[in-house]
């Protein structure tokens, strides 16, 4: 008998439902759409694309997290759970903050690790507070039309991206690699330029987000819901074509998407994921009666699945495919840096600087990432950040595994979230337009740009309102009881993939994975059904629900207490020092654009003060280092050019002394001794351009003992032990010159012709010469 429709008056009881309501919504919106606002927990210099101002920053991604922190915490406030469950979360949430705590206080880069632990425990207190709140107001059924809508907007981005934005980008980029002599000096040594290079080259779709297997990452997880809303909607008992074969347009569309990823690990993970969703079919009455059992075994096989990974590669040193070779560069580094630091991690988002000490020559990639979620938070976190999220996950992964749709329903029963009517029009309307609102705020968008409204309007708020009304819809004509279970399992599929893709891949400590696999993970802990309050008969007294006992209110608090105190700590220690800084580099960037030399010199003074006062701040300071060496390398009066040269040396000296395992900070150093060498030889001054060659030198070296495989710091280094011997003649240092010189080809020999990173037959010839002359 097909079930009827509940009332929808008696979802919302009093105004306290109706803020929870509205809270829930904004905290789905926050965690659904980031993958179309992206994110970043440092000041990314992209200029030499001559991008504008606009688009996320570390203090708009910090904002946003604080954001989700405090509709968390008016959640968590309203109705905590007090299980076994909500204690076990509880403590693993604690214990998560306590390893990111001790990571980020021994990090070199304490800015950034601050930053995104702050983003990664905002992230997860969310999670936990959203499945109270869908299962009592019945909003799985929007959750999931967000998700969906989202990865429509995605998805479009991806086939744009192939189908006509990579070419129109090419020819831009080689146009500036024609015109630019910095460009084509620098696109070797930048680790930005040489990503961006050979992600034009790949043609790897990534949508909006920073790299393609993140993207893949996320299109899986969308795949794998839509794919359950074609399930659900087989199950119905009227089978309507027309819902059908969009849902299977949808699915399609998706596919195409995460074909032009590139990402094989993605494609396996959503096999995997499809797996598991027929799985749950296919041995529900299994579920029903051993449910642990059943998914201890599937966890059992991920474990095996792992441990057959790092028997090979430790067999034969290596695993199977070129993408999973790289793979095991990144591993084995990363296990080298853990013996660094085996106790507390080197620090969240610290993995860079790491694998550039220990990375193997073949590797021409600087990741940024391990490319495991593992050993991401062994490396960076310690084995207290692994616990804990091995005891999340593995929570999640019992508590919310699918139960089997009952073999009969009552006529009372509703089994999918009731409509909204009598208004759903002005809901959906109400969506989109809160939709419109939060992605502005997050993805930091200059509006008023010439033409950015249109673009946003059309590719961005216009793609997500027909994947919304979409997916709505298709979610709604799914009338059939069993069609919850689909919905449910597929929620938790698309998290079950998201951990099997994450085994060769990081998006889980993104939030922009995070907060996707979040939805889906908290769809399927609440799961498709009636909320509590509804019923198909009126309201009697004996339905107003009890007062909440002591212990409960008490919970409420204490879990509302912790979130607000992670909130307090962040405001304090992440957000207001990134507005700050970010408010002094904007000023700078605006000064430079003017083109006026006093206001560079008041902007920069004052960016200097702004950053000096942020004790872990070392990233924008080699970044103003940066900027006042190249203002005092085009100063034509000798005098102005010492100054800048000067306050360039002691920005980097703070820098430095903040992050001594900086190598782009160390290699700035170099290059400035350099320069004091050329001036000094200028002046005539013999005595000083040898002090600022030995410095040079000094410099370079560490620099070198940073990044020992690069081979362009290799050739600057060799050059200045090669400027040292042309006047001393001492055979230390031409040996030292000879040494350099030869690593530098020895590292660039291994890497294939079409390599970024390979050296310019200019280059060769000049490291060829010198080798020579040293002979």
């Amino acid at each position: 008998m097909k079930p009827r429709a509940a009332s929808p008056s008696r979802a919302i009881r009093s105004p306290l439902d109706a803020c929870e309501c509205v809270g829930c919504v904004l905290l789905l919106l926050i965690l659904a759409i980031r993958p179309l606002a992206s994110e970043t927990f440092e000041s990314i210099d992209v200029s030499f694309l001559a991008a504008s101002t606009a688009g996320p920053t570390a203090a708009s991604t910090a904002i946003t997290d604080s954001a989700a922190l405090l509709v968390s915490t008016l959640l968590l406030l309203r109705a905590a759970p007090r299980t076994s469950f909500a204690r076990r979360t509880a403590a693993l949430v604690a214990l998560l903050a306590a390893a990111a705590a001790v990571s980020t206080a021994v990090a070199d880069d304490r800015r950034v690790a601050a930053n995104s632990a702050f983003s990664l425990l905002a992230s997860v207190v969310a999670i936990v507070a959203l499945p109270g709140p869908l299962r009592r107001h019945g909003l799985c059924e929007l959750a999931l039309a967000i998700a969906l809508a989202t990865g429509t907007a995605f998805a479009w981005k991806c086939i744009a991206q192939v189908g006509y934005e990579f070419a129109e980008t090419q020819q831009a980029w080689e146009q500036q690699q024609q015109t630019s002599a910095a460009h084509r000096q620098e696109v070797g040594v930048d680790p930005e330029r040489i990503n961006f290079e050979r992600r034009m080259r790949s043609r790897e779709a990534f949508g909006y987000l920073s790299h393609a297997n993140l993207a893949a990452g996320c299109l899986a997880m969308w795949l794998l819901a839509a794919l359950g809303v074609l399930a659900a909607l087989r199950a119905s008992s009227r089978k309507p074509h027309a819902p059908l074969l969009a849902a299977i347009g949808l699915l399609l569309f998706f596919g195409a998407a995460l074909w032009f990823t590139h990402s094989t690990g993605a494609f396996v993970a959503t096999i995997a994921g499809g797996a598991a969703l027929g799985a749950c079919a296919a041995v529900r009455h299994a579920f029903e009666r051993r449910r642990n059992t059943v998914v201890a075994a599937m966890a059992g096989c991920y474990i095996g699945l792992i441990s057959l990974g790092a028997a090979w590669g430790l067999l034969r040193g290596t695993l199977p495919h070129s993408s999973l070779a790289f793979r095991w560069h990144y591993w084995t580094a990363a296990a080298r840096a853990w013996l660094d630091a085996p106790l507390t991690g080197v620090g969240r988002a610290n993995f860079a600087a790491a694998y550039l000490l220990h990375k193997p020559p073949e590797s021409p990639e600087e990741v940024r990432d391990p490319h495991n979620l593992w050993v991401t938070a062994l490396v960076e976190l310690g084995p207290l950040g692994l616990l804990a999220i091995a005891g999340l996950a593995l929570l999640w992964l019992f508590k919310s595994a699918p139960r089997p749709p009952p073999t009969a329903v009552r006529p009372d029963t509703v089994m999918i979230a009731p409509r909204d009517a009598p208004f759903p029009v002005a809901s959906t309307l109400a969506c989109i337009a809160a939709f419109a609102a939060t992605h502005a705020a997050l993805s930091r968008s200059e509006l008023l740009a010439a033409g950015a409204v249109a673009w946003w309007a059309i590719e961005i708020v216009g793609t997500w309102t027909v994947g919304f009304v979409l997916a709505r819809g298709l979610i709604r004509s799914a009338t059939a009881p069993a069609a919850a279970f689909w919905l449910a399992a597929a929620a938790w599929a698309a998290g079950v993939a998201a951990f099997v893709h994450n085994l060769v891949d990081f998006s889980l400590l993104t939030p922009a994975g995070l907060g996707l696999a979040g939805v889906f993970m908290a769809v399927a802990l609440a799961r498709f059904g009636p909320p509590p309050s509804l019923r198909t008969t009126p309201l009697t007294p004996s339905d107003t629900p009890p007062p909440s006992p002591p212990r409960a209110v008490l919970s409420s608090v204490s879990a509302a207490a912790a979130a607000l105190l992670l909130l307090a700590t962040g405001l304090v220690t992440v957000v207001v020092p990134s507005l700050r800084s970010e408010a002094a580099t904007d000023g700078l960037n605006t000064a430079i654009a003017q083109a006026s030399l006093p206001a560079v010199d008041r902007a920069a003074v004052a960016a200097r003060a702004a950053l000096a006062r942020d004790p872990w701040e070392s990233a924008g300071l080699a970044r103003l280092a940066r900027i006042e060496a190249q203002v005092g390398a085009g100063a034509p009066d000798p005098e102005q050019r010492a100054t800048w040269l000067h306050r360039a040396r002691q920005s980097l000296d703070l820098a430095l002394k903040r992050s001594p395992r900086r190598w782009s900070a160390w290699r700035g150093l170099a290059m400035l001794e350099d320069l004091s060498a050329s001036d000094a030889l200028a002046r005539g001054d013999e005595a000083g351009a040898a002090r600022a060659r030995r410095a040079a030198a000094d410099a370079w070296e560490r620099a070198v003992a940073l990044y020992p495989c690069d081979a362009r710091t290799r050739i600057r280094c060799a050059d200045a032990w090669f400027a040292l011997w042309q006047t001393s003649r001492d055979d230390g240092q031409r040996g030292t010159a000879a040494r350099h010189y030869a690593a530098a080809l020895a590292f660039d020999d291994v890497y294939p012709p079409q390599e970024v990173k390979r050296l310019s037959p200019a280059q060769r010839a000049h490291v060829r010469e010198r080798v020579a002359q040293l002979d």
